[in-house]
């Protein structure tokens, strides 16, 4: 059940940036083009950890999740462009 439920979330939320993505003119999709990647990556990441039991989650710890995914190493929120004016 669990992991239909991260399958779920994980569509919906790729949908909805795709849609997204799609709704802005050119110029301004990059910065969510790379989120898209980056978000990519963290599912990647996760996905395989939803299927492991509870002895070899305890043993894996968080190291997985330590280093692993770009998006969850960031220090500076700044490291993405912001735009003009808050947008």
């Amino acid at each position: 059940m669990l992991r239909t439920e991260f399958q779920t979330i994980q569509n919906e939320t790729t949908a909805t940036l795709n849609a997204c993505i799609q709704s802005l003119p050119a110029g301004k999709r990059e910065p969510f083009q790379h989120l898209a990647v980056e978000l990519g990556n963290y599912w990647s990441t996760i996905g395989p950890i939803s299927t492991l039991g509870a002895k070899e989650k305890k043993e894996l710890g968080n190291s997985v999740l330590r280093g692993r995914g770009t998006l969850a190493a960031r220090e500076d929120p700044g490291d993405y462009e912001r735009s003009p004016g808050g947008e």
